[in-house]
């Protein structure tokens, strides 16, 4: 076997040889750089942080705008009802209501001592009964 001197032509040059280094060097770097990334514990656990805080404010808001849906639909159905409520009652017991409203809201301060005057009459007749 005859081994024959490489040429010049097949040899690389010095400058091709230091290009190779030199993207053989920048891809390790990457690599190294891609590992450290990964290990980086605290990293990850704050981004992770992060991206959970992120989807609890959307979870919020979409429950703050599901319960606003909410409550206007029963804003509407309570509206409805007390309508369907107010066509259907005689207007003389709506007169009434309306008066016992007024008289109630005229003497609120006489209503409140009455009840406080008949629960303590009542607790009074209880305590009577159980000696």
């Amino acid at each position: 076997m005859s081994h024959q001197p490489e040429t010049k032509e097949s040899s690389p040059t010095p400058e091709v040889l230091r290009n190779q280094i030199s993207q053989t060097r920048e891809g390790l770097g990457r690599t190294v750089q891609a590992l450290v990334a990964k290990a980086d514990v605290k990293a990850l656990a704050r981004e992770q942080a992060a991206e959970a805080k992120e989807k609890a404010v959307e979870v919020k808001e979409q429950a703050v705008v599901n319960a606003a849906l909410v409550t206007d639909k029963l804003r509407d159905k309570a509206a409805h009802a007390a309508r369907v409520v107010h066509d259907r009652t005689p207007e003389p017991v709506r007169e009434k209501a309306g008066q016992a409203a007024a008289t109630t809201r005229n003497h609120r301060g006489a209503i409140i001592a009455a009840t406080v005057a008949l629960t303590a009459l009542v607790l009074a007749m209880r305590t009577r009964r159980q000696r």
